[in-house]
């Protein structure tokens, strides 16, 4: 409440349904988050997840972020032109990596240490669910396959995204507009599920 933001998608509905438009999807999650909660109460999750989640917003509100949902400690933003306060694809790519990157700094050394995964392309932005029943503005794309994937197999303090891509080619040549000098990078070869052995570009805080 103290960010007096709203980071649904509700208020974007008829500019956003049925669009198509690039997009940068991170999804962020909380490091060994299971093992960290086993023996909290439910009133001690609710409690951690809120100390962590003043962190997350702070960042997502800062780079004009959208979050496409919540579940637990993961949380999936996408950034794009398409909510009008992103100016450009290459923008939003940069906004995305910045998110990720703050979000690790400030929390390393915690309890709330983090990992992101991103994925970048075309999404669908539409309603989904059953009509009368249950609906929700949300989005349809490979990008989030891409952030799902590569968030199984994300370490502490780390963002996989995908080689060969916009947002590889501006962490890679982005000189002084993002900095990256306490960050290790490298190249691996990695098995996801359903999309085969492919290049992942690997940033190590």
């Amino acid at each position: 409440k103290s960010l007096n933001e709203n980071f649904s998608y509700e208020g974007f509905q008829n500019k956003i349904d049925n669009q198509k438009c690039f997009a940068s999807v991170a999804y962020i999650d909380i490091y060994n988050f299971s093992n960290k909660i086993k023996d909290y109460s439910v009133e001690e999750v609710r409690d951690y997840l809120s100390e962590y989640y003043s962190v997350v917003l702070k960042y997502i509100k800062r780079y004009n972020g959208q979050i496409d949902k919540i579940m637990g400690d993961g949380i999936i933003v996408v950034f794009s032109t398409v909510f009008g306060e992103i100016s450009s694809d290459k923008k939003a790519s940069k906004n995305c990596i910045l998110c990720c990157k703050e979000c690790i700094e400030e929390l390393y050394g915690t309890d709330y240490e983090v990992k992101a995964a991103i994925g970048e392309g075309t999404l669908f932005f539409c309603k989904i669910g059953v009509e009368g029943i249950y609906d929700e503005c949300s989005c349809i794309g490979h990008p989030l396959t891409i952030a799902y994937r590569l968030e199984n197999i994300a370490d502490r303090n780390q963002i996989l995204l995908m080689e060969n891509t916009q947002l590889a080619s501006l962490v890679k040549n982005s000189g002084d507009s993002i900095d990256l000098r306490y960050w290790e990078q490298e190249e691996t070869i990695e098995l996801l599920k359903g999309i085969g052995k492919t290049k992942v570009h690997n940033l190590q805080y």
